[in-house]
């Protein structure tokens, strides 16, 4: 045997051994459960986002930009939209759009409902805002989640509307603000 078939000798045993004794130790855990193909995004929407269409309105308006939303999302599949007021990552509570809260108007002199509400199409999340009494009120700053699940990524008995139970079974993030 000369020296080269040798080496090659010694280097296909050597692979063999490695292929066969392999690496030990112990696995790592379960990464959490999610499906790759629900997306989300999270917003913040600022005081000064929100658009007066007349100038003297108790409505508001604002969109998003959501690429993810494609035709076929807005035929078969399914846009949940979400909101919270709260300002700590570690306790958000996301509530589901339409959503009603309480608020002063912008005189201080009067408590009213406002109402929140969200609509989609391609590539856009429609914000609504007004108060029932048609008064002036002042639209704190929130964050915003938009959750974009395509039909063939729906899981049956899933409630779309708990936001915790959406995080649970699709794997979503809780905090990716753009």
């Amino acid at each position: 045997m000369n020296l080269k078939s040798f080496k090659v000798a010694v280097a296909a045993i050597a692979m063999v051994g490695m292929v066969f004794t392999g690496c030990t130790g112990e696995d790592g855990e379960d990464g959490p459960a999610g499906n790759a193909n629900v997306s989300s995004a999270t917003f913040t929407q600022l005081t000064a986002d929100w658009k007066d269409p007349t100038g003297t309105s108790a409505l508001r308006l604002d969109t998003l930009s959501v690429p993810a939303i494609s035709q076929a999302v807005v035929n078969t599949g399914s846009v949940q939209v979400f909101q919270t007021f709260s300002q700590n990552t570690d306790s958000l509570v996301w509530n589901i759009m339409p959503h009603r809260y309480l608020a002063v108007n912008t005189a201080q002199t009067a408590v009213t409902n406002m109402n929140l509400l969200a609509s989609y199409n391609v590539g856009q999340v429609y914000l609504n805002a007004y108060s029932d009494d048609r008064l002036l009120v002042t639209i704190d700053d929130m964050f915003i989640k938009v959750v974009i699940i395509p039909s063939a990524a729906k899981v049956a008995g899933v409630d779309v509307t708990n936001y915790e139970e959406l995080k649970a079974v699709y794997g979503i993030q809780e905090f990716d603000v753009r």
